[in-house]
Formats: structure tokens, C-alpha cells, sequence
């Protein structure tokens, strides 16, 4: 998934552990994060 804010892409995957492969297989000069998503965001139930 695209953010459409520049340079960055988000990507889901099925395990913590596909992640962190994913993560290992950047290219060099490639960084990235593994963090853990959430089911909304934490202000949507505020009125």
C-alpha cells in the first residue's frame, strides 16, 4: 500500500516472523521498521 507521501511503502504480511524476513531482505541503503498495526485508529470514536 502507498501512503502517497513520498518515498514510503506499507506492506501487510501474515506473521511477525514474514515481516522481519522482508525486513532482512532490503536491499543495501534500504531501511525499514517492523511495528505491529492497529483495528482503528484511536481517535475515529471520539465526537
Amino acid at each position: 500500500m502507498m501512503t502517497g507521501s513520498g518515498a514510503c511503502v506499507f506492506a501487510g504480511f501474515a506473521s511477525r516472523d514474514a515481516a522481519e524476513a522482508a525486513l532482512a531482505a532490503l536491499p543495501a541503503g534500504m531501511r525499514g521498521w517492523v511495528a505491529d498495526g492497529l483495528p482503528a485508529h484511536p481517535l475515529a470514536e471520539i465526537e
